[in-house]
């Protein structure tokens, strides 16, 4: 038996082995197989002491291929050990531990303890993320509500159910679309009560959703994307309005600690809320303050004006976006007709540029631009939050409203959006590459160019884009390219004593 292959057949047909002592042989033989047999392989006549050497064999070679195994084993288990940091390098990093997860470590264990809904050694993993896609909204009930009351716009390409509910009551409002629906804003959701409660939309499929208060409109962002740290300013507050600035912090999930701090008088407040809960911070200010939220899970924030009365007012809300969605590359459009502040607060301490010119700028604090009927380009080399404040200079023409500026890294290649009803006019600013301009579609259709009420093409970083602005219809809106090249979108529309504005994303895509 030279090799492997004898060890093998040995081992195999040894079951089948007869001694015996025939003639001329003094001692017990081993025969493998039938010596009649012509299916015989071989016959072999050994004494005891070959017995011994072959069972020897045997067991040095089944040693022999049982450390190799164990030895394989070992170098495997080292090389998987290898990619995973060591407990004494997980505790050194704090950060190690995402979504708002909290690192625990003591002599024996080393662990993540996730937020509600979140999972994997990590914090990196959405338990039942694939059942439903979910957003949060607050808004606050004025008097300008019992007239005009909110209303939630929701869009999609499956059909859905989608439920609304809140944790304050036990009613809930379920509905059912399947391409685009506008709905009131549920009553239980702009309950004023001793511990204000946000409102949760669910659905099955995906869906955009933008929600109204009064007039304004936001773009709502999935709870997915939300996180821990926000940078931003509140909009300007003309001294002609009864209003009062009012900035909402909700938490997503329970336990959650929040640090609230007044960039403008470094003042700063702690507290905790659970699920859906909502604190109030309110400004009576004029001038636009800056603030920063920094919480232990992630939170929605939401900022606007509200109106104290009837009188030449118009609420404005928005969405902000975490500072993890922010961008460094803007494409300012103009509100046709408008005056256009732009507010540009920093993330950290930066390099703003703008045309051939650059400065150094200081984290939390506010830069202030405008512009009338032009485009602004902002680049910075860290991320900052622009928004847009415009404003009619005649009152009976429109109100004044906010949005935030998505940029150039937030664009999509396709929008599905609803132009509200009963608007004087309604506008969408597109920013797009100028070479795919020929691929633009409004609802499968070329942008008709008697729509067109702006054009002007600038560069940004080398790459010419072409800024447009065009009145489109009220309704549902698709806007796509046939190429997939992402472009920004913004949307706006007026009436007297009245505006609103939204982006069409401002989240990192």
């Amino acid at each position: 038996m030279g090799g492997e292959a004898d060890v093998v057949t040995f081992l195999y047909r040894i079951p089948y082995a007869k001694t015996g002592n025939s003639a001329g042989m003094a001692g017990p033989s081993c025969v493998l197989g039938d010596s009649d047999d012509p299916g015989n392989v071989f016959v072999r006549t050994i004494g005891l002491a070959g017995v011994v050497m072959i069972w020897l064999t045997v067991i040095v070679v089944f040693v022999t291929f049982t450390c190799i195994d164990t030895s394989k084993k070992l170098e495997l288990k080292k090389r998987d050990t290898a990619k995973v940091p060591t407990p004494k390098a997980v505790c050194k990093n704090r950060k190690f531990c995402k979504n708002g997860g909290t690192l625990m470590c003591s002599r024996r264990t080393r662990k993540c303890i996730c937020t509600d809904g979140l999972t994997g050694r990590r914090c990196n993993e959405y338990i039942g993320k694939e059942e439903y896609q979910e957003f949060v909204s607050f808004i606050l009930r004025d008097t300008q509500m019992q007239q005009d009351p909110p209303s939630i716009f929701m869009t999609t390409d499956t059909p859905t159910d989608v439920k609304i509910t809140t944790m304050e009551t036990s009613e809930d409002q379920m509905t059912s679309f399947d391409s685009s629906i506008t709905i009131p804003y549920p009553e239980f959701g702009t309950t004023i009560s001793p511990e204000m409660k946000a409102i949760r939309i669910r659905s099955r499929e995906n869906i955009t959703v933008a929600v109204s208060a009064h007039q304004d409109i936001s773009t709502l962002i999935p709870t997915e994307k939300l996180s821990t740290s926000y940078i931003f300013s509140t909009p300007i507050r003309d001294s002609a309005f009864q209003a009062y600035i009012a900035i909402t912090v909700t938490a997503i999930h329970d336990n959650t600690s929040i640090t609230f701090s007044d960039l403008g008088d470094s003042t700063s407040q702690e507290y905790t809320l659970n699920a859906l809960e909502t604190r109030i911070q309110d400004y009576r200010g004029t001038d636009p303050r800056a603030y920063n939220v920094q919480s232990s899970k992630p939170v929605a924030v939401f900022c606007g004006m509200y109106c104290m009365s009837d009188a030449n007012c118009n609420n404005m809300i928005e969405q902000i976006p975490p500072s993890s969605q922010l961008d460094t590359v803007y494409i300012i459009p103009p509100n046709i007709d408008k005056i256009t502040a732009v507010l540009i607060v920093p993330l950290k301490d930066t390099t703003l540029f703008e045309e051939n010119d650059s400065y150094p700028v200081v984290s939390g604090n506010i830069y202030f631009d405008g512009m009338l009927n032009d485009v602004l380009i902002r680049r910075s080399t860290d991320p900052i939050i622009v928004t847009t404040y415009a404003l009619d200079e005649d009152l009976s023409v429109g109100a004044p409203y906010w949005t935030v500026v998505p940029g150039v890294n937030q664009y999509l290649p396709r929008y599905k959006i609803i132009i509200p009803t009963g608007w004087n006019g309604n506008y969408i600013a597109i920013m797009i590459r100028k070479s795919v301009v020929g691929g633009l579609r409004v609802n499968e259709q070329s942008i008709d160019a008697n729509s067109i009420r702006f054009e002007k093409d600038v560069f940004v970083e080398a790459v010419e884009y072409s800024v447009i602005v065009a009145e489109v219809p009220e309704g549902e809106l698709i806007l796509d390219t046939i190429d997939d090249t992402p472009f920004g979108l913004m949307v706006y529309g007026s009436r007297p004593v009245g505006g609103y504005g939204f982006a069409g994303n401002v989240i990192l895509r």
